[in-house]
């Protein structure tokens, strides 16, 4: 099946998902941060397995195998690096929850 130029409104809608469901439905002001982070390393592998594989095209081979741990690995250090920024002193999302939202 061809998603054709729709495939990258599809991944920034999964990414949301992802985002919300699985790292900021559980984590708020008084989650300690490496509780936070492991959050997001999980998110961040399962988003990029499920991004690998809708990107994939043809026969699961070991080529697809290192292509998912690939896309898996970058997406963990995405995630990790995305809710470092934001919940660290002076993060945006910190400030706001400082701010009481």
């Amino acid at each position: 099946m061809e998603f054709g130029p729709d495939l990258n409104e599809f991944e920034m809608n999964l990414l949301r998902v992802f985002t919300k469901d699985l790292v900021f439905d559980y984590v708020n002001k008084d989650t300690p941060m490496h509780v936070a982070k492991e959050y997001a390393t999980e998110a961040g592998r399962k988003f990029g397995r499920a991004i690998a594989v809708l990107r994939h095209e043809g026969e699961i081979n070991s080529e697809t195998l290192m292509a998912i741990r690939s896309f898996e690995n970058e997406w963990k250090a995405r995630f990790l690096d995305t809710v470092d920024r934001q919940l660290k002193p002076g993060g945006q999302v910190r400030e706001m929850w400082n701010d009481g939202w």
